[in-house]
């Protein structure tokens, strides 16, 4: 392709003062009329000479060149083509922010506020529960065994408790001692407080089977933790007090306060028991004396009362104008008055005590 030297001249000064600088990837000088020639950026990174066609007749739009160099006619436009404004680079989200500092912080601040006041509206998350609820059941038997506890008072009690409401499994544990501990545990998902209320249902079902000195000492219904949370040790440094004393101490001055902390369900105080008047009867005395433990025990249930009566009671005869209540000693107290106890009056004006065929003395009131 010839060209003329006007030509290369002026088109050397265009490429430099444009293609040099990008800020075009195209340059055209004007030759004759109808045609210019110029120089273009090509793909393979040099610059290429073309010679294009450019009529007064031809719309504006026929002369302009795509990248692929070619023409954009509008009669020959691909179907689908759509012309319209080019798409914002996604970089320059983040640079309007980087060149305005003071934007951005203005904005993180809003955000800070506005988040710190939602906080406030938010509900509390609170843990799931994971282990399942228990209930624990618990009485004691005097004098029993671990077997006769297990036929006497756990098989009953079982037996009521079979079928209720989501349980899962339970358990019971008898001991020689005469305690017995029922475990009933019921399905994670329920709640644990009309677990209780079913449980406690189901106890009073099984009473009328039980013997009468369980129901005496009565049946202790409560929720029950699987794991201990916290573990206290009570000691006497110098050795002054013994077991029975520390235990009774941890029942009268840290059992209620510790119950009610939020979120306590169950306090067990471990080794001996609160304080009780134990009687030790003598075999040989009791036969000597034609007694039996049966007559010490109803005749301590006797004495050891609160109420004495009245003088003048109800229905009162007419002309009667004054009601007396006698007041006498009220529970015993001492190993000497428990002593004091009349077993049996004797047809000769004798009486047969309690210190006369037993031995009494202040202890645990079970012993592990």
């Amino acid at each position: 392709m010839v060209i003329p030297q006007e030509a290369v001249s002026e088109l050397q000064a265009v490429i430099k003062s444009q293609l040099s600088m990008k800020i075009t990837r195209s340059a055209f000088v004007p030759v004759k009329m109808g045609e210019r020639i110029g120089a273009m950026w090509g793909s393979h990174g040099r610059f290429e000479a073309r010679r294009q066609s450019c009529c007064a007749r031809t719309p504006k739009s026929a002369r302009r060149i795509d990248r692929h160099r070619k023409r954009l006619d509008p009669s020959r436009r691909r179907v689908g083509f759509k012309s319209g404004p080019a798409k914002r680079s996604p970089k320059k989200c983040p640079s309007f922010f980087v060149r305005r500092p003071i934007v951005a912080i203005v904005i993180a601040i809003l955000m800070t506020l506005i988040g710190g006041v939602c906080i406030l509206a938010l509900p509390i998350a609170q843990y799931p529960q994971i282990a399942p609820p228990e209930i624990q059941v618990q009485t004691h038997y005097t004098g029993a065994d671990a077997l006769t506890i297990e036929q006497a008072v756990a098989a009953p009690i079982e037996q009521q408790m079979s079928g209720v409401d989501n349980m899962n499994y339970m358990y019971s544990i008898n001991a020689n001692s005469g305690d017995i501990r029922l475990i009933v545990n019921f399905d994670v998902a329920t709640d644990p407080n009309i677990d209780h209320v079913l449980t406690q249902i189901r106890v009073s079902q099984a009473q009328s089977q039980l013997p009468a000195d369980v129901i005496n000492y009565g049946l202790t219904v409560k929720k029950s933790t699987t794991a201990p949370l916290m573990l206290l040790a009570l000691y006497s440094p110098k050795g002054t007090y013994d077991g029975v004393f520390l235990a009774n101490y941890a029942y009268i001055n840290l059992f209620d306060q510790l119950t009610r902390v939020p979120g306590i369900g169950n306090v067990q105080v471990f080794g001996a028991g609160q304080y009780a008047m134990r009687l030790w009867s003598s075999p040989i005395s009791s036969r000597s004396l034609e007694s039996r433990c049966g007559h010490h025990h109803r005749s301590a249930e006797a004495e050891h009362g609160e109420s004495a009566g009245q003088v003048g009671g109800e229905p009162i005869p007419s002309g009667q104008k004054f009601t007396y209540t006698v007041r006498a000693q009220g529970r015993l107290q001492t190993p000497e008055e428990f002593g004091e106890i009349v077993v049996r009056a004797n047809p000769d004006g004798s009486f047969v005590r309690v210190k006369d065929i037993a031995r009494i003395d202040l202890g645990a009131q079970t012993i592990t």
